[in-house]
């Protein structure tokens, strides 16, 4: 449509003005699908603000379109269920002030589609490897004559993404199935598709092979966290008390966890549990045990110190609370001195004073320790002289084996009783000096006490020499 003006113009300050509009009356023809949006493209025009309203024709009458009032129009084709092709027209009306008149036509050819376009199974449930020619059943679609109509299949993985299949009938056989998969039929009528219902059939797997998880041995403990392996989501774990029946640890709340954590772990006595993977889905299951044990705690007694005198032996003293239910090892180190390494208490007859350590192992990592201090007294050997005159020999007077007597007590006195040197628990040679001066040459008096079974005294003199 286009309006052309002319102007004529005379004298000075005369003119005439016209205006034609001349409207080219042509119809576009469109092909669409029911249900599919197209769009209406209106003719350019250029007349003063130009006012659009399109109508529809179905049946020869003209009807406004709701919101209609835009240059160009996107619409979507009314739906067609029937056997043939109908026919809309359109066209747009252009008001400019007084003046009315119509342009951009159309004939809008709307194809039928099909509809009750369904699929189904006789069952939409598996157990893996039971898929076996499956047929899937297309319904009979309608609105489009059967002549007309093509078939075509689509399968998913998971319900969105999409491929095509081989096979163009009303329905499919699905020879086998690993996994669980998406169906859908397209329909075609007419060169226009449509999509059935998506239809899922699921494939479950057996059971889970159930894993209990490790034996495993603990010491002294009276809670642990178990291990099994976790089920699928149409599965369900349970644990149950193989043996002793006596003890049950689990409860509603842990019953079903493969991590669930047990309390009060009977000690020193084997618990066995079992873990089973149910498949309701295909109703099948599989189990697994393991046996636990929590060795009890082992109480290890025996004094910290010994004393024999040389030459004599001792029974170590060692007591435990030993099960007659669990294989112990023992191992005593140094073993000098030992009758024997591998028992609870052997008797010891060191030549010098020792510290035994036994080391008890039990279960699979289960060690207890402890050490006795075994003290070898031997006759003291008392010097009766000294020369503490710095030349390196006999500088100190020195009492053998006195260290050996623990808790011994040592005093010297000068000739007047006035005590001049004094130890406990003798751990080396005296330099003669007191108070930190050398004595004088003479003799001096000493008492030795022993913290024996005697209360040993030793009574004597040293001379001190220069």
């Amino acid at each position: 449509t286009t309006l052309y003006s002319l102007t004529i113009s005379y004298g000075q300050n005369c003119s005439v003005f016209a205006s034609t509009r001349i409207i080219v009356d042509k119809t576009t023809q469109l092909d669409v699908c029911s249900e599919n949006t197209f769009s209406l493209t209106g003719d350019t025009n250029n007349d003063v603000q130009p006012v659009f309203q399109w109508q529809k024709s179905l049946s020869g009458t003209w009807s406004d379109l709701p919101g209609g009032t835009q240059q160009n129009l996107v619409l979507t084709a009314e739906p067609n269920t029937g056997n043939s092709t109908v026919k809309i027209n359109y066209r747009r009306q252009v008001t400019v002030g007084n003046v009315i008149y119509y342009d951009s036509k159309y004939e809008v050819a709307v194809a039928p589609t099909t509809f009750n376009n369904l699929i189904s199974a006789s069952s939409t449930v598996f157990c893996s490897g039971t898929v076996n020619n499956l047929q899937l059943t297309g319904s009979n679609p309608n609105g489009a004559s059967n002549a007309n109509i093509s078939f075509g299949w689509e399968q998913s993985s998971d319900g969105s993404s999409w491929q095509a299949m081989a096979g163009n009938t009303k329905d499919l056989i699905v020879s086998s199935l690993s996994q669980t998969t998406y169906f859908r039929r397209i329909t075609k009528a007419d060169n226009c598709s449509n999509l059935s219902n998506s239809l899922k059939i699921e494939v479950f797997p057996v059971a889970t092979i159930a894993n209990a998880g490790q034996d495993a041995s603990y010491c002294d403990v009276s809670q642990i966290t178990l291990n099994a392996n976790a089920v699928l989501p149409n599965e369900t774990g349970s644990w149950q008390v193989v043996s002793p029946i006596s003890y049950q640890p689990f409860t509603a709340q842990n019953v079903n966890n493969p991590k669930a954590t047990i309390n009060n772990l009977p000690q020193g006595q084997p618990v066995k549990l079992r873990w089973t993977i149910d498949n309701a889905s295909c109703q099948t299951s599989s189990s697994s045990e393991l046996t636990l044990l929590s060795y009890p705690a082992l109480a290890l007694q025996a004094q910290s110190q010994l004393f024999i005198d040389l030459g004599k032996a001792v029974n170590l003293g060692v007591s435990a609370n030993l099960s007659t239910q669990i294989p112990y090892t023992f191992e005593w180190s140094p073993q000098t001195g030992l009758d024997q390494s591998n028992v609870l208490s052997p008797n010891a007859n060191p030549t010098e004073t020792t510290v035994y350590t036994l080391r008890v192992s039990y279960g699979a990592t289960c060690v207890k320790t402890i050490s006795v201090t075994v003290r070898v007294v031997k006759e003291i050997q008392i010097p009766n002289a000294f020369s503490p005159n710095f030349d390196g020999v006999n500088d100190t007077w020195e009492i053998k084996n006195l260290d050996s007597h623990i808790g011994s007590k040592l005093m010297v006195y000068n000739r007047n009783g006035t005590m001049v040197y004094q130890a406990f628990n003798y751990a080396g040679g005296w330099d003669g000096k007191h108070k930190n001066k050398p004595l004088p040459v003479g003799v001096y008096y000493y008492t030795i006490a022993l913290n024996d079974k005697k209360s040993t005294i030793y009574t004597g003199s040293v001379t001190i020499i220069r």
